[in-house]
């Protein structure tokens, strides 16, 4: 291994402690499920459909066009995000990866990009 290969090991090793810490957590999946806001909503459109819900003015509807109960609101946003952690572009734009629940840096990206 080279030096500037060891250095660069060094630098992810870091950097995967660095994200592991709760707080810099929280940012990365607030970043990841938010963004780009155009794929999100794309995304929670295509959840709504699984269902044969609908959204208009920002309340989910179901089929009869009558709200939501909170509890399948939520159920689909959970779903929006657990596939924002695994899909969203944010994920290759800032090389993360989400690997047993946090994200951390995708060492394979990262050596790519040098």
């Amino acid at each position: 291994m080279s030096f500037a290969e060891q250095q660069s090991d060094d630098y992810i090793k870091q950097m995967t402690e660095y994200y592991r810490s709760s707080d810099m957590q929280e940012n990365l999946k607030q970043l990841v499920k938010n963004t780009p806001e155009e794929f999100r909503e794309r995304i929670l459109k295509q959840e709504l459909s699984v269902y044969g819900y609908d959204m208009e003015n920002g309340v989910f509807l179901d089929s009869l066009r009558n709200p939501l109960p909170d509890k399948e609101r939520e159920k689909v946003m959970s779903n929006v995000d657990r596939r924002m952690l695994s899909e969203s572009p944010s994920l290759r734009e800032h090389k993360l990866q989400l690997v047993g629940g946090y994200l951390l840096p995708d060492a394979d990206a990262i050596r790519r990009a040098e």
